[in-house]
């Protein structure tokens, strides 16, 4: 019974110490129905710190002995309990307490849970991977012989906040199309071509924990490459680059598809551009047509990739997209328009000066810069009002001189200072202005310090400014995990403040740039189309002949066929054909996102617009005479065509155009960069129509 005793005492001990544990973790996860292995694999890190703090009081105990003390034992100790998860192992006083079976239970317990944290942590990694090719392999089975599965693939080259948003999006508005990640790692392509290794199949997957978890989300399909499209942008002829990078599996779904889409949304554009245009040579997608194919490429539009947009290639500017939304319907509030004074009964602004600051010049801070000059282009008795853009940057020096030569504004209207927001030269300025500002415009990258410098600009206004309209402080939140916060934080400032003088506003989140409205179905884009169709149906080259719709017009008008016939008939070359073609479509864009500024200087909105909308219908489509209206409704309607007219000429200063008798397209020049009534009758009809096209759309809205 002695014996019996000496043994069942410690096993007791240890069941009673599991059965504790236990308890305490049932008591942990009563009101939480998700399993404890689940649990503990998205917190293994903490779960880990905790054994490994454990584990060396147990080896501080297990190597102490005669002569020696806590500071020579501590170092083995720690060095000790990282072995644990070697699953190798380690050094104890074994002649001391290799008998202890108290001792030899928590050390094999210590060990126990090391090692099946190693596990958690291998089929973490490992586990995925298969399952995500179990997965993959089921779906290619599922369309395999299928010549066109129906099914609509959505195709995302790596993984980051953007790809994940926009899959987020297509899974909310597209629930039955297929969304299907490919992992790739550069790095370890270049650190271990054409190695075997475990080191290597655990570096399979890239993506991190979080990242994890919204592929399971997403229910999305993943695999994984050691290289990208980008690495065969040398090849000259067709290649079979889903064969090469051994995604046989994506091959098979991609040509079984109705449509595929492609995102390349990386922050390197040069990878970006060059995975695009190397898989516009993959051997399986020549074999298809070429609208069952759209790439995306995350990329300014500046240094000549403009000429790479394409129905088949669309390049997707942020910093353009984040400053587009300012202009878009639901964001009046942060318009030039709402930051000045307006006399409905003329449309002209009471105020003297527009007065701007742009902190952060950057590229969202140069589309800033173009929105403030083209969207404050507006007119008083005696003529246009001045404005003034203030534009601060700690790297300016570096900036300037190309900027300045890319655009055609003079030192009166544009003031680029090489200096920081924190600097003394920054805040004298501010303080000296203060007063006399209408907007600020933030696209500081640092979010955090964005958002500080905002709120102590309002501060400072709060106190110092008098006698104006409501100072519009907008800043550009560039990280989503930011977003919450933020507007939270101003949410709550202006709430507190209100009546005060000035307001914060957010722009920019990445939640709202990726989205199919602004993607796929590219609303600016749509409403563009939708603008120039109804443009051309009153145009005074009324000889023209209307497609069927909106999109079939704008082919016609912008496509491939018009910038072949463009580059022909002047002579240029496709580059100039293509920037000719470009500055066209880009005034539509302008005019379809300028409604809600010339609708503010007319007091109007898409409900009370009947009126006017009857009123365009009495104009001569070469004439300026609107027949039907009173004297003051004709001063209205001519100050927006001369607001419009304005509006126009600041957008082509902005791409570096300058007046002279005749066109060159290759030296800017154009011979309509003047005041309106330095035109023709038939010449002034053109802005009218641009009114008129505004307050026909607006009325259709509101119906």
């Amino acid at each position: 019974m002695t014996d019996a005793a000496a043994f069942l005492k410690p096993a007791i001990w240890v069941i009673c110490l599991i059965a504790f544990l236990g308890m305490l973790s049932i008591y942990m996860y009563r009101k939480d129905s998700t399993k404890i292995f689940e649990y503990m694999s998205r917190h293994i890190l903490p779960i880990a710190l905790l054994v490994w703090i454990m584990g060396i009081m147990l080896y501080a105990v297990g190597l102490y002995g005669p002569g020696l003390n806590w500071f020579s034992v501590m170092p083995r100790a720690i060095v000790s309990s990282f072995k644990m998860f070697l699953l190798s192992e380690s050094d104890f006083n074994k002649d001391l307490l290799g008998s202890n079976i108290q001792y030899m239970s928590w050390y094999s317990l210590m060990h126990l849970a090391a090692a099946f944290i190693s596990f958690l942590f291998i089929f973490k990694m490992l586990g995925y991977k298969i399952k995500s090719s179990l997965k993959l392999l089921m779906h290619r089975w599922s369309v395999a012989g299928k010549q066109n599965s129906g099914e609509n693939v959505h195709l995302f080259w790596g993984i980051n906040e953007g790809s994940l948003l926009m899959a987020k999006d297509i899974k909310k508005h597209k629930s039955g199309d297929t969304i299907i990640f490919v992992d790739v790692d550069n790095e370890q392509a270049q650190d271990g071509e054409g190695q075997t290794s475990l080191t290597r199949l655990a570096n399979t997957i890239t993506a991190t924990s979080s990242e994890i978890e919204g592929l399971e989300e997403l229910d999305a399909l993943v695999d994984h490459c050691f290289n990208g499209p980008d690495f065969y942008n040398n090849t000259s002829s067709k290649i079979d680059i889903f064969g090469e990078l051994g995604l046989n599996n994506i091959k098979h779904i991609v040509a079984a598809s109705a449509s595929t889409n492609f995102y390349f949304f990386s922050d390197d554009e040069e990878k970006n551009i060059l995975g695009g245009l190397s898989l516009k040579k993959d051997s399986t997608l020549a074999l298809g047509p070429e609208e069952k194919y759209r790439i995306f490429i995350h990329a300014s539009k500046s240094a000549g990739h403009e000429i790479l947009d394409s129905h088949s290639m669309k390049l997707i500017d942020s910093s353009y997209l984040s400053v587009a939304m300012l202009k878009m319907e639901g964001n009046e509030d942060c318009l030039p328009v709402n930051s000045v004074t307006a006399d409905t009964s003329t449309g002209l602004v009471n105020d003297k000066e527009f007065i701007s600051f742009v902190i952060g010049f950057g590229t969202t801070g140069r589309e800033a810069l173009k929105f403030l000059y083209e969207f404050s282009a507006f007119i008083e008795k005696d003529g246009k009002i001045p404005f003034k853009c203030y534009a601060f940057d700690k790297n300016m020096d570096q900036m300037e001189g190309y900027f300045r030569n890319s655009i055609h504004l003079g030192d009166d209207e544009l003031c680029l200072v090489n200096a920081s927001s924190d600097s003394k030269i920054f805040w004298d300025t501010y303080h000296q202005l203060v007063c006399r500002l209408n907007q600020i415009i933030i696209t500081i990258k640092d979010d955090n310090k964005a958002l500080s410098l905002a709120v102590n600009l309002l501060k400072h206004a709060i106190r110092y400014r008098t006698g104006k309209n409501e100072l519009k402080i907008l800043v550009r939140c560039y990280e989503n995990h930011n977003e919450s916060r933020m507007q939270t934080v101003v949410d709550n400032l202006n709430n507190s403040v209100k009546g005060c003088g000035a307001k914060i506003y957010i722009f920019g989140q990445e939640s709202m740039l990726y989205t199919c409205d602004m993607i796929l179905s590219d609303k600016i884009l749509d409403d563009a189309m939708i603008f120039n169709y109804e443009y051309a149906k009153t145009s005074p080259d009324q000889d023209k002949k209307l497609e069927a719709t909106p999109l079939d017009q704008w082919k016609k008008d912008f496509g491939k066929a018009a910038v072949e016939k463009l580059q022909k008939d002047k002579g240029i070359s496709l580059h100039h054909a293509v920037t000719e073609i470009n500055r066209q479509m880009e005034q539509n864009i302008s005019n379809s996102l300028h409604k809600s500024t010339k609708m503010a200087l007319m007091g109007l909105n898409n409900k009370n617009v009947k009126h006017f909308a009857e009123l365009i219908q009495s104009r001569d489509a070469r004439s300026t005479d609107y027949t039907k209206a009173s004297d003051a409704e004709k001063i209205l309607l001519h100050n927006l065509a001369r607001s419009e007219k304005e509006r126009w000429n600041a957008s082509h200063k902005l791409m570096g155009y300058t007046y002279a008798p005749k066109k060159h397209y290759v030296l800017l020049h154009h011979t309509g960069i003047d005041q309106w009534d330095k035109f023709d009758e038939c010449t002034r009809s053109y802005d009218c129509n641009v009114v008129d096209t505004t307050i026909k759309l607006s009325q259709t809205d509101g119906e």
